[in-house]
């Protein structure tokens, strides 16, 4: 993801403007900013049309080279079956998700409540809380790419608003609602979630000692 730091910064640049500049007209953080220059963050497609508006070009336009062929392939002339079979797999991962997301989580969630009323040890409930940390997982990853999915169509099939990057896009934007519903069922109940570095610390705080996961769910207190 180089070459779209690259190309953020050069259009920033261009505007004048630093990269605390832009996080306030994107109403982004700077250090997310700053991380998606060098590279070291993946914007998903969420970041990238906030940054795009604010710059007031395309999504397609902050990848550098993006424009360079004065004819835009079509679907069919570009897409080889490997990636098409690779987007139509993140779609319907996504679509599997919401499926059997919500069940899942329910599941856990009264596992873990029946646990708690038993008084049984913290490691008996941690299964359950884990089993959540899990999904959560799963339905972040899965929006994510279907996020990168929706880059790579921007790029080779006539800009975000053309016929297949708009149908990944609203696949990963369903993704991102999806995600957010099940993190409110779950702090609906009292427990909090972590994410990425604060969920190892979150482990290490509480003692635990299963398998480190990006998104750790903890009981309050």
């Amino acid at each position: 993801m180089t070459e779209v730091g690259a190309g953020i910064r050069r259009l920033r640049q261009a505007q004048g403007w630093t990269g605390a500049q832009l996080a306030v007209y994107a109403g982004m953080a700077p250090s997310a900013i700053s991380q998606i220059e060098t590279g070291r963050r993946s914007p998903n497609a969420g970041s990238l049309e906030k940054i795009a508006k604010a710059l007031k070009v395309e999504v397609v336009d902050l990848f550098p080279k993006a424009r360079s062929s004065s004819r835009e392939p079509s679907f069919d002339d570009v897409l080889d079956d490997e990636r098409r079979a690779a987007w139509e797999a993140a779609v319907a991962e996504g679509r599997r998700l919401r499926e059997t997301g919500r069940a899942r989580m329910w599941k856990a969630l009264s596992e873990w409540s029946a646990s708690k009323r038993r008084k049984e040890p913290d490691t008996v409930r941690r299964k359950s809380l884990d089993e959540m940390g899990d999904l959560l997982q799963e339905v972040y990853d899965a929006g994510g790419t279907l996020g990168w999915a929706y880059i790579q169509a921007a790029l080779t099939q006539g800009g975000s608003d053309a016929r297949v990057p708009s149908y990944l896009h609203e696949e990963s934007r369903k993704m991102d609602q999806f995600y957010g519903k099940l993190f409110e069922l779950a702090e609906s109940r009292g427990l909090g979630i972590r994410t990425g570095a604060d969920a190892a610390v979150a482990k290490r705080d509480a003692q635990v000692h299963s398998e480190a996961r990006a998104h750790s769910v903890q009981e309050a207190g």
